[in-house]
């Protein structure tokens, strides 16, 4: 009985080494990923851009101008 449990173990360590691999080199693609991702997110490339939307700059003018300190979200949506 002793070493059919040697025998599992030893299967099921070998087992858990690949899995081991593939999560460092999973950790290791999202690392670089999430730089990237946000990148995109900045430069307006993650979804269709509406070109009806009102530019951030012009907002960020306009919010300035008011002189408000608090800004409701119904005001420049």
């Amino acid at each position: 009985m002793t070493s059919r449990y040697r025998f599992q173990i030893k299967t099921l360590l070998a087992q858990a080494d690949p899995l081991e691999l593939r999560l460092a080199k999973a950790r290791g693609q999202v690392d670089a990923l999430t730089p990237s991702l946000l990148a995109r997110a900045f430069a307006g490339k993650l979804v269709p851009q509406d070109p009806a939307d009102e530019p951030g700059e012009k907002l960020l003018e306009r919010i300035r101008a008011d002189g408000s300190t608090h800004v409701e979200k119904e005001d420049y949506v």
